[in-house]
């Protein structure tokens, strides 16, 4: 039996996906094989899939987490069909609680995806800090990225990847609040105080906007020594440390930063990345049903962890991991700040069926908005009208 697993995961964790299939594939021959597809853009790839006939699809997908609402309607029109059914009963049970409420119970979360703050040791010690300082608020590093401008000379302070994570869903998250209203509806004007804060930020080269589309730039600032810090998801740590070592310094690794000291609590940060949805099997059940439960295995659940530093889906690891987790600091972060942390109301993503077309314009204008001309009351007017404009148009389902 033949199946055939999409998924569009590059560098280390590609190869540690491999490695995964190649024993499976060792253990269950001739039985069942798997054979891996892997295009360059999941969302893409799970957006054509969806559009092909039945036995045109493969069998697993890797789905982003902002698709979870276009493929539980994939679901309700059969395409796709619930992990539940096939997934064993304990392993259902050890899901943690923070990724069934973020990715939903009829698929199984892979990669859970966790930002952390990557952080320049040279530059800390060259600008008078000790190298293990690490921020506890989001005051700390702004203070931070002023004063290691002004010692060492950079460009800017901090940047990130994927802004519409940190720079909106993280930042909502801490703040308990939604991006939807009490209908369920866009509710976009609550930004507005943000995008004006952060454009302060950026007016005074503390924060360094990434551009729109590939942000592979940004990871390059951080490489070459642009900014201090850097924020990306946990499972970029191999290739960071690699280009870090080559360009002659250490990378620390610290957890996202409270919004403020006034924060009455720090909740789970919202989980991104991927997960894997089960075309309908037809024929193939019992052979899903081996590879899937595989999947979702301790054995290759710890793999997967200590070999990427993606969040563990299993809530029972941490204790055989004790030991892993003296040495290494970054997987204990990602656990802590998602596994372990308090949960809020909204600590699980947005959860709207078209939110995967709303997603890829909401940065290209918040970036527009953060380089306006004018006094704060004239830019302020601008952003509020553009934020209500953007608002109707997604309600309405024109983007």
């Amino acid at each position: 039996m033949s199946l055939v697993f999409c998924h569009s995961l590059g560098g280390q964790p590609g190869d540690v996906l491999s490695e995964i299939v190649r024993e499976y594939n060792k253990d269950h021959s001739p039985t069942v094989q798997l054979e891996i597809v892997a295009p360059q853009n999941y969302a893409a790839a799970a957006k054509e899939a969806l559009k092909k006939p039945q036995e045109e699809r493969p069998n697993f997908i890797l789905v982003p987490e902002y698709m979870t609402g276009a493929m539980q309607q994939a679901l309700k029109e059969g395409i796709v069909v619930s992990v539940r059914s096939l997934l064993d009963q304990d392993k259902l049970d050890d899901i943690a609680e923070i990724v069934t409420k973020t990715f939903g119970t009829d698929c199984l979360p892979f990669n859970p995806a966790c930002g952390v703050l990557y952080i320049n040791k040279s530059l800390l010690e060259k600008s008078g800090f000790s190298s293990n300082w690490k921020p506890n608020t989001f005051e700390d590093l702004i203070d931070a990225c002023k004063q290691i401008k002004e010692k060492s000379g950079i460009s800017f302070g901090y940047t990130c990847a994927w802004p519409e994570a940190y720079l909106v869903e993280v930042v909502l998250a801490q703040k308990n609040i939604s991006l939807l209203d009490g209908n369920k509806n866009y509710n976009f004007i609550q930004l507005k105080d943000h995008i004006l804060n952060l454009r302060q930020l950026v007016k005074e080269e503390v924060f360094s906007a990434p551009n729109t589309g590939n942000y592979d730039h940004t990871r390059d600032s951080f490489i070459q020594g642009k900014v201090a810090f850097y924020i990306q998801g946990s499972g970029h740590s191999t290739i960071i440390e690699k280009e870090a070592k080559a360009a002659g310094f250490e990378v620390g690794y610290a957890p996202l930063p409270t919004l403020s000291k006034d924060q009455e609590s720090k909740y789970a940060f919202p989980l991104g990345g991927a997960a894997v949805w089960i075309f309908n099997p037809k024929n193939n059940k019992e052979g899903v049903r081996s590879f899937i439960n595989y999947l979702a295995s301790k054995k290759i659940q710890a793999k997967w962890h200590m070999g990427t530093a993606y969040v563990p889906v299993s809530k029972s690891l941490r204790e055989s991991l004790k030991e892993f987790y003296k040495d290494n600091p970054l997987h204990e972060a990602v656990v802590l700040q998602t596994i372990e942390a308090p949960l809020g109301e909204n600590s699980f993503g947005i959860k709207k069926e078209n939110y995967h077309l709303v997603r890829p314009k909401l940065y290209p204008l918040i970036r527009e908005l953060l380089y306006l001309e004018g006094s704060l009351e004239e830019v302020s007017k601008i952003v509020e009208e553009r934020l209500r404009s953007f608002e109707i148009a997604c309600n309405q389902s024109s983007v």
